[in-house]
């Protein structure tokens, strides 16, 4: 994958409250199938919240924001099937299930703060 045209994303999801221990299982399995797809295992969990309710991931990629999003809805731009858009030979369906969330940002050159170390280093060396 060629550098220069890399993209590091920060990904937030929420996981919805009727969801249990077992669909929240399922949805994180789900979501790290799809960033080693769409990063070729250049991703990392940063941080999560007590019970997964709140989890964050840093990718590396050199699909654009909504490419990843669509990834991990399983959709395209226009709300039609994933396997039109990518790839016909991916079957994919949302990682993702009613209630839940997803927040993606790009992550810009510089970046700086205190107490995410795990974060701040994996955005320091990759």
């Amino acid at each position: 994958m060629d550098k220069k045209n890399e993209n590091t994303y920060f990904v937030l999801v929420k996981i919805g409250e009727t969801s249990d221990r077992n669909q929240v299982l399922e949805t994180l399995q789900k979501l790290k199938d799809c960033f080693i797809r769409i990063s070729g295992s250049n991703y990392e969990s940063v941080f999560s919240s007590q019970g997964f309710t709140y989890t964050g991931y840093i990718i590396k990629t050199h699909l654009s924001v909504y490419t990843v999003k669509a990834y991990i809805l399983g959709t395209t731009f226009d709300g039609g099937t994933f396997e039109r858009f990518i790839d016909p030979e991916i079957k994919h369906t949302s990682c993702l299930l009613a209630g839940d969330s997803v927040l993606i940002l790009k992550v810009a050159d510089k970046v700086d703060g205190q107490g995410f170390s795990r974060l701040l280093g994996w955005l320091q060396h990759h």
